[in-house]
């Protein structure tokens, strides 16, 4: 159907106008007339009203009800003036005016704190005509069952009962109870009142003691302990003729234990001026509780407890600033745990916490609970439970994305060693320069320039590749970290980020195994007809900047510095003397504990620096064979000669170097170099 004949049916509908409807409906056909008939459309509107007029009452009833028998309670004054026939048909408002019984009501109901009971169940005749008092025995146990409290007094309409426990220490003692009353700060009408207190007063109406209580006369038992904690008689041994008895009850021991022990007594001298409880405590007749010490305890010692607690005026109570001050210490100390945890591994956060929860336990036990004042423990040791566990499980998650992210970064540059090593403790790496002494190490080349004019692109790559990977590899492998790839080049150090007292020994060392891997590389390049490629190395040791450099935008982890220049230097001036390793001086006396063969080759002068550096070839690691350590011997010879200025003693050595290596270009350029010196003296 059309939306505006929909809304003209609707409108006859509600109206309750049939004619109207059946006038529009006339303009519908088929089944949908039948359904839209006057009779099954008014039923089910009629039954709508009643459903959504029932949900209006209930709503309605409910508000009155938070009202009810207060100042705005709009129906008193209908009651009031119709009260002498309301009055009629309740007998227990017989002879009461409507104040009065308005007065009776609120006693009966909102303004009493005082637990309800459904009826008394009093004691049987033969006991109830020979007693003088009476007392309420009802457990009162929490949600999970434990009997941890015991109320004062309970009631039915107005009438009140004092607690057995309670009924026993005023008889005894001759004192009265009176509960003090305040306003229920809950009840935004005033209308409610709520216990404050029980005062204890003497014959002469002087207060002996103020027993603290919860809003329904409720106090907390003060627990001497498991059961047994007070003398067991058994009523045939006090009823009996003999003059001992037998009591069970525990004693202390030298070992601090509490334990069973059945004593022989007098009678008459025990029984003298004691108070008793008496009742049942056999299994078997099931009057058992739960309390905070055992699972089976007597009911009775229920009561014996609380009675001890009157008689000694040993009370549990609240403090009375617990909430404010639970609540800032809870606030403050959360935030400086949380700083603190924040700050500390987790072994030693874990330590923390523990030593948290022990100091909350003992300072609850050994001062605030002795003093009998209980307190919500619960709280702190939940905040510190769950501040732990958060801040251990966000600690775990931000510190493992973090390592992804270090160890993506990282493991590109230096060996999987370093970046474990880095992930264990991420304070070795420094963001930002830092001066430290490490060794830095430069390769190069020699003559790619003209390499990669014979080769296409993508061999000259493949070539590259096939050569920088393995040499990358040896630099990981020595604890090396990669610093960058300039074309051909390479440039690495030694220490950082991982501290090293060996980093001149690693650099060495990975630069002879770069030399074995060359020559390796080598017989492979003539295999397949691929260019012969030749390497210069320079490595140098002081003190340098390490960190991240660079912009805001880029930065790369890298060292600077003047020792770094002399090391890029070093690698270059290998042409001259025809070696392959060249490292300074400086380098040299790292490694003077180390087993490698060096030889020094000379004086170099170096920019910004008035005294030269010596500079010394690296020619391997270990012992050397007869015939090298020969050539090295007449070398170290000739050059101490050089220096001697004894040109033809000198020429005689290098020779002699040469009958053992005729390739040795460093003795070659000295000979020239003396021989030059005979001509033209310096």
């Amino acid at each position: 159907p059309s939306k505006q004949k929909t809304v003209l049916l609707t409108k006859a509908l509600i109206q309750g106008s049939p004619e109207e409807y059946k006038k529009h409906l006339a303009s519908f056909s088929g089944k949908t007339t039948q359904t839209l008939q006057w009779e099954k459309a008014s039923a089910l509107l009629g039954r709508l009203k009643q459903v959504d007029l029932k949900n209006k009452m209930k709503k309605e009833n409910e508000a009155y009800c938070l009202r009810s028998l207060t100042s705005e309670d709009e129906l008193l004054p209908t009651v009031r003036e119709h009260w002498p026939e309301i009055q009629k048909t309740y007998e227990k408002f017989s002879g009461l005016d409507f104040d009065q019984a308005l007065d009776s009501i609120k006693t009966l109901s909102l303004a009493n704190p005082v637990h309800q009971a459904s009826n008394w169940l009093l004691n049987i005749p033969s006991i109830a005509e020979n007693t003088i008092h009476s007392g309420s025995f009802n457990a009162t146990q929490d949600k999970d069952g434990s009997v941890r409290r015991a109320k004062l007094f309970v009631r039915v309409g107005n009438q009140y009962m004092p607690s057995l426990a309670l009924k026993t220490y005023l008889v005894g003692t001759g004192h009265s109870a009176a509960a003090k009353l305040a306003l229920n700060p809950n009840d935004e009408f005033n209308e409610s009142k709520i216990v404050e207190s029980v005062e204890i007063n003497d014959e002469d109406g002087n207060l002996v003691v103020s027993i603290p209580t919860d809003h329904m006369s409720q106090v907390p038992i003060n627990y001497a302990g498991p059961q047994k904690m007070f003398a067991y008689l058994s009523a045939g041994e006090i009823l009996g003729d003999s003059e001992e008895m037998t009591i069970e009850q525990r004693v202390q021991g030298p070992d601090g234990k509490w334990k069973e022990q059945e004593v022989k007594v007098n009678k008459a001298e025990f029984l003298k001026g004691k108070q008793f409880v008496l009742g049942a405590t056999a299994t078997g007749i099931y009057d058992l509780r739960v309390t905070p010490f055992e699972e089976n305890y007597p009911g009775v010692e229920t009561h014996a407890n609380f009675l001890d607690n009157l008689t000694r005026q040993d009370f549990l109570r609240t403090h009375p600033q617990e909430s404010a001050v639970m609540t800032f210490g809870i606030l403050g100390g959360g935030i400086l745990f949380t700083f603190i945890i924040a700050k500390m591994g987790a072994v030693v956060g874990l330590i923390l916490t523990l030593s948290s929860l022990l100091a909350l336990y003992f300072i609850d036990s050994l001062y605030i609970f002795p003093s009998g004042v209980v307190i919500n423990i619960i709280f702190p040791i939940f905040t510190i439970l769950f501040l732990y566990t958060f801040l251990t499980f966000f600690k775990y998650f931000t510190e493992e994305r973090k390592k992804k992210q270090l160890k993506g970064t990282f493991q590109k540059y230096v060996s999987p060693a370093i970046v474990n090593e880095i992930l264990k403790d991420p304070s070795k790496l420094e963001l930002g320069g830092v001066k430290q002494e490490m060794s830095v190490f430069f390769s190069d080349v020699r003559g790619f320039t003209t390499i990669s004019e014979r080769l296409d692109p993508r061999a000259l790559s493949d070539l590259l590749n096939h050569y920088l990977t393995p040499m990358t590899e040896i630099i990981f492998t020595n604890s090396g970290t990669l610093d960058k790839y300039m074309g051909d080049a390479i440039m690495a150090f030694f220490g950082p980020p991982i501290t090293s007292d060996k980093h001149a020994a690693q650099a060495c060392r990975a630069s002879l195994q770069q030399i074995d891997e060359l020559f390796r590389l080598q017989k492979v390049y003539e295999e397949q007809g691929l260019p012969m490629i030749d390497i210069g190395i320079g490595v140098n040791t002081g003190d340098m900047s390490v960190g991240n450099m660079g912009s805001s935008t880029v930065r790369n982890y890298t060292v600077m510095g003047d020792a770094v220049n002399l090391g890029a230097r070093l690698e270059g001036i290998n042409k001259q003397y025809g070696t392959r390793i060249i490292i300074s001086e400086f380098t040299k006396r790292h490694i003077e504990n180390e087993n490698f063969l060096l030889r020094e080759i000379d004086w170099v002068k170096v920019k910004g620096k008035n005294e030269p550096v010596k500079i010394y070839e690296l020619i391997m690691e270990g012992s050397p064979e007869k015939y090298l350590a020969s050539k090295v011997t007449h070398f170290e010879k000739g050059f101490s000669s050089y220096h001697k200025r004894e040109w033809k003693k000198s020429i005689e050595h290098f020779n002699q170097a040469l009958d053992i290596d005729a390739n040795d270009k460093v003795s070659h350029l000295y000979i020239e170099r003396c021989q030059d010196y005979l001509k033209n003296p310096p």
